[in-house]
């Protein structure tokens, strides 16, 4: 704002999915999804061992809602989807958060936008490199963004220390969040109605998903008609992510 000027060797965009180094110096803007997400008292107490996901194709389409406890008493509650954010939220915080948690009060307002994971054609420039959701680097699928921003500094911390900063971007797309099976299985789940969710969550229910790929998790499957008449696309669906999970949200 004083108009002083800044010199650096390096500049590393990790200034988010508004990066301005990205819009300043690659002249570039990322695809976003919006996300509602407030910090939320409840009345009643919560389990902090657990964080809930509640997905439905219908009313959060190409995203999902959430309830992550924070204490006893407090929780980061949000949605991200394509449509209808306000009134999704309204709907989910009277009819599911106060139907299981009671009476609620929004503390503070911690919404956003999320990267709709299109990675950018140019992570380097000269001396400049993007990491994290500057990058618009994040799990396809589920859409966290995290670990890839740790994973990505740490990478642009190793090129600039071996002199290497070319390197980065091809060390980057090495990974499989940016990989465009990872992509293609995300439109898989995301086409998903929400009987072929209801009844893998009946099958998972208090087991893990490599039950799947037991002889009894796969008459189980067949036994469901929805998922039987999907068989092919649902397992190809969880082949891609378990191959790639341990680089993802």
């Amino acid at each position: 704002d004083k108009g002083t000027v800044f010199q650096s060797k390096y500049l590393i965009g990790a200034d988010g999915c508004l990066s301005a180094v990205r819009r300043k110096v690659f002249n570039e803007n990322l695809e976003a999804t919006p996300v509602i997400q407030y910090l939320v008292k409840v009345e009643k107490k919560l389990d902090t061992s657990i964080m809930r996901i509640y997905f439905d194709n219908y009313k959060f389409q190409e995203g999902y809602a959430w309830i992550f406890p924070k204490s006893k008493n407090t929780a980061n509650i949000g949605i991200g989807s394509k449509i209808d954010l306000s009134e999704k939220f309204k709907e989910f915080m009277e009819t599911i958060v106060k139907k299981e948690y009671g009476n609620y009060q929004l503390l503070e307002n911690r919404s956003g936008i999320v990267p709709s994971g299109r990675l950018l054609p140019k992570l380097v420039k000269d001396n400049v490199l993007l990491v994290g959701t500057a990058a618009g680097l994040i799990d396809p699928i589920f859409k966290g963004g995290m670990r890839q921003a740790m994973i990505s500094g740490k990478i642009a911390a190793q090129c600039i220390l071996n002199n290497q900063i070319d390197l980065y971007e091809e060390e980057i797309k090495s990974f499989p969040f940016v990989n465009s099976k990872v992509v293609e299985a995300s439109k898989i789940f995301y086409s998903f109605d929400n009987r072929i969710l209801n009844e893998i969550g009946d099958i998972l229910e208090n087991k893990g998903t490599f039950y799947l790929k037991s002889l009894p998790g796969i008459i189980k499957v067949l036994s469901k008609p929805h998922l039987r008449k999907n068989f092919f696309k649902v397992y190809k669906f969880f082949l891609i992510w378990w191959k790639n999970r341990d680089y993802l949200w």
